[in-house]
């Protein structure tokens, strides 16, 4: 359940992302506000995003693009994956 509830705050803060715009995003500075935070957010064309968000120590690498918000990869603080959560 919290995990959901984790996932789901993720997923709000990815929306806010791909609202905001590359020029927004870029001009605020990536400010941190509260325990959530987008850590870095790159544009990948078509309105697509890669980004990640950290909460404390954890850091997530979400998949952005309009109408869909996909959790990639949990993140160790090198930057590398150490878990994958897409059946592919």
């Amino acid at each position: 359940m919290r995990s959901f509830g984790f996932i789901l705050l993720l997923a709000v803060i990815a929306y806010g992302v791909t609202r905001i715009g590359k020029r927004s995003l870029q001009s605020s500075g990536l400010r941190e506000h509260g325990r959530i935070k987008v850590s870095d957010c790159r544009p990948l064309g078509n309105r697509q995003f890669l980004v990640v968000a950290e909460y404390g120590s954890d850091k997530h690498l979400l998949g952005i693009s309009s109408g869909k918000i996909e959790h990639l990869a949990k993140l160790e603080p090198e930057g590398l994956p150490i878990s994958r959560t897409l059946d592919s």
